[in-house]
C-alpha cells in the first residue's frame, strides 16, 4: 500500500457486545458518534487534503456508523482503510461484496 498519511478514527463509543478485554467493557456506553455523520462531508474532507490516507476505523463497533459501507466505498476510491470489528453486523456481507479488498489493510 502506498499512502502518505495515516489516521486512527474512533467512529463511535458503542458496540453490540461487552467484551471483557475491550476498553469500553463495563462502562456506560452512550450511543453517540464521534465526528461527522454526513458521509459526503467526510469524504470531501479527506480528498481535499490531496494526500492518500490510510484510515484506521474503530469504535465501539464501526459498522454502526451511519452509512458505513457507503463511507468505506467512498474512502477506498482513493484511500486505504482498516477496521477493528467483531464482524457481526448485518452489513458485513454487503461490505465484503462492495469494497475492493486491495484497499483494505486489515
Amino acid at each position: 500500500m502506498n499512502y502518505d498519511i495515516e489516521i486512527a478514527w474512533q467512529l463511535n463509543t458503542f458496540c453490540n457486545f461487552d467484551c471483557i478485554y475491550c476498553w469500553l467493557h463495563g462502562k456506560n456506553r452512550i450511543k453517540k458518534f464521534i465526528g461527522l455523520e454526513d458521509t459526503q462531508k467526510v469524504l470531501k474532507s479527506f480528498d481535499r487534503m490531496g494526500l492518500v490516507w490510510l484510515v484506521h476505523m474503530s469504535g465501539g463497533e464501526p459498522f454502526f456508523f451511519p452509512n458505513f459501507v457507503e463511507l468505506c466505498k467512498g474512502l477506498t476510491k482513493r484511500h486505504f482503510i482498516s477496521l477493528n470489528t467483531n464482524l457481526t453486523h448485518p452489513d458485513v456481507l454487503l461490505f465484503a461484496n462492495t469494497i475492493d479488498p486491495a484497499r483494505v489493510d486489515f
